[in-house]
Protein backbone atom coordinates (compact mmCIF):
# COMPACT_ATOMS: atom_id res chain seq x y z
CA UNK A 1 0.00 0.00 0.00
CA UNK A 2 1.57 3.38 -0.99
CA UNK A 3 0.48 5.21 2.16
CA UNK A 4 2.32 2.72 4.38
CA UNK A 5 5.48 3.05 2.28
CA UNK A 6 5.13 6.81 2.52
CA UNK A 7 4.72 6.72 6.30
CA UNK A 8 7.64 4.30 6.61
CA UNK A 9 9.85 6.60 4.56
CA UNK A 10 8.95 9.65 6.66
CA UNK A 11 9.55 7.71 9.88
CA UNK A 12 12.86 6.14 8.77
CA UNK A 13 15.28 7.69 11.26
CA UNK A 14 18.34 6.44 9.36
CA UNK A 15 17.13 8.06 6.14
CA UNK A 16 16.45 11.34 7.95
CA UNK A 17 19.87 11.20 9.65
CA UNK A 18 21.60 10.57 6.31
CA UNK A 19 19.64 13.42 4.70
CA UNK A 20 20.70 15.73 7.55
CA UNK A 21 24.35 14.99 6.78
CA UNK A 22 23.80 16.10 3.18
CA UNK A 23 23.59 12.73 1.44
CA UNK A 24 21.96 13.63 -1.90
CA UNK A 25 20.30 10.23 -2.45
CA UNK A 26 18.75 10.34 1.03
CA UNK A 27 17.59 13.92 0.54
CA UNK A 28 15.95 12.98 -2.77
CA UNK A 29 14.18 9.97 -1.25
CA UNK A 30 13.02 11.98 1.75
CA UNK A 31 11.80 14.96 -0.29
CA UNK A 32 9.95 12.64 -2.69
CA UNK A 33 8.06 11.18 0.27
CA UNK A 34 7.54 14.64 1.79
CA UNK A 35 6.19 15.99 -1.49
CA UNK A 36 3.63 13.18 -1.90
CA UNK A 37 2.37 13.46 1.67
CA UNK A 38 2.32 17.25 1.74
CA UNK A 39 0.64 17.60 -1.66
CA UNK A 40 -2.22 15.41 -0.47
CA UNK A 41 -2.45 17.50 2.72
CA UNK A 42 -2.37 20.90 0.96
CA UNK A 43 -4.82 19.81 -1.74
CA UNK A 44 -7.32 18.72 0.90
CA UNK A 45 -7.11 22.08 2.65
CA UNK A 46 -6.93 24.42 -0.33
CA UNK A 47 -9.11 22.78 -3.00
CA UNK A 48 -12.19 24.81 -2.05
CA UNK A 49 -10.47 28.08 -2.96
CA UNK A 50 -10.49 29.53 -6.45
CA UNK A 51 -7.34 28.22 -8.10
CA UNK A 52 -6.80 25.92 -5.12
CA UNK A 53 -5.04 23.19 -7.11
CA UNK A 54 -2.36 25.61 -8.28
CA UNK A 55 -2.05 27.14 -4.81
CA UNK A 56 -1.70 23.64 -3.30
CA UNK A 57 1.11 22.89 -5.74
CA UNK A 58 2.87 26.16 -4.83
CA UNK A 59 2.49 25.53 -1.10
CA UNK A 60 3.80 21.98 -1.53
CA UNK A 61 6.88 23.40 -3.23
CA UNK A 62 7.35 25.93 -0.41
CA UNK A 63 7.14 23.15 2.18
CA UNK A 64 9.70 21.02 0.33
CA UNK A 65 12.10 23.97 0.18
CA UNK A 66 11.57 24.69 3.88
CA UNK A 67 12.26 21.04 4.76
CA UNK A 68 15.48 21.04 2.72
CA UNK A 69 16.44 24.30 4.45
CA UNK A 70 15.82 22.90 7.95
CA UNK A 71 17.54 19.52 7.40
CA UNK A 72 21.09 20.64 8.34
CA UNK A 73 19.78 22.04 11.66
CA UNK A 74 17.34 19.23 12.44
CA UNK A 75 17.95 17.35 15.69
CA UNK A 76 16.04 14.18 16.47
CA UNK A 77 14.38 14.77 19.83
CA UNK A 78 12.21 11.67 19.73
CA UNK A 79 9.26 13.18 17.85
CA UNK A 80 8.60 11.77 14.38
CA UNK A 81 10.13 13.70 11.49
CA UNK A 82 6.66 13.73 9.91
CA UNK A 83 5.49 15.94 12.80
CA UNK A 84 7.98 18.61 11.74
CA UNK A 85 6.94 18.26 8.10
CA UNK A 86 3.23 18.63 8.90
CA UNK A 87 3.91 21.57 11.23
CA UNK A 88 5.69 23.36 8.38
CA UNK A 89 2.88 22.40 5.98
CA UNK A 90 0.22 23.62 8.39
CA UNK A 91 1.92 27.00 8.70
CA UNK A 92 2.35 27.33 4.93
CA UNK A 93 -1.31 26.42 4.32
CA UNK A 94 -2.41 29.01 6.89
CA UNK A 95 -0.22 31.61 5.13
CA UNK A 96 -1.83 30.74 1.79
CA UNK A 97 -5.31 30.99 3.27
CA UNK A 98 -4.48 34.42 4.75
CA UNK A 99 -3.14 35.57 1.37
CA UNK A 100 -6.33 34.41 -0.28
CA UNK A 101 -8.47 36.21 2.30
CA UNK A 102 -6.61 39.48 1.61
CA UNK A 103 -6.82 39.16 -2.17
CA UNK A 104 -9.55 41.39 -3.59
CA UNK A 105 -11.91 39.70 -5.99
CA UNK A 106 -14.71 40.90 -8.18
CA UNK A 107 -18.17 39.44 -7.77
CA UNK A 108 -19.13 40.86 -11.16
CA UNK A 109 -16.84 40.36 -14.13
CA UNK A 110 -17.80 43.63 -15.75
CA UNK A 111 -19.96 46.51 -14.57
CA UNK A 112 -22.41 47.59 -17.29
CA UNK A 113 -21.90 51.06 -18.73
CA UNK A 114 -25.60 51.83 -18.98
CA UNK A 115 -28.92 50.75 -17.54
CA UNK A 116 -30.78 47.99 -19.38
CA UNK A 117 -33.85 49.38 -21.21
CA UNK A 118 -36.17 46.51 -20.16
CA UNK A 119 -38.17 46.09 -17.00
CA UNK A 120 -36.28 45.39 -13.80
CA UNK A 121 -37.08 42.43 -11.52
CA UNK A 122 -39.46 44.48 -9.35
CA UNK A 123 -41.38 45.82 -12.33
CA UNK A 124 -41.59 42.31 -13.85
CA UNK A 125 -43.06 40.98 -10.59
CA UNK A 126 -45.63 43.80 -10.54
CA UNK A 127 -46.66 43.09 -14.15
CA UNK A 128 -47.07 39.37 -13.40
CA UNK A 129 -49.17 40.02 -10.29
CA UNK A 130 -51.59 42.31 -12.18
Amino acid sequence: MPTTDLNQTLSDRDLVADACTGDIVSINLLITAVRKAVHRYTRARLCTYSGGAEVAEDVTQEVCLAVVDVLPRYQDNGAPFAALVYAIASNKVADAQRRYARTPFNLVEEVPDRVEPGLGPEQQAMVRSD
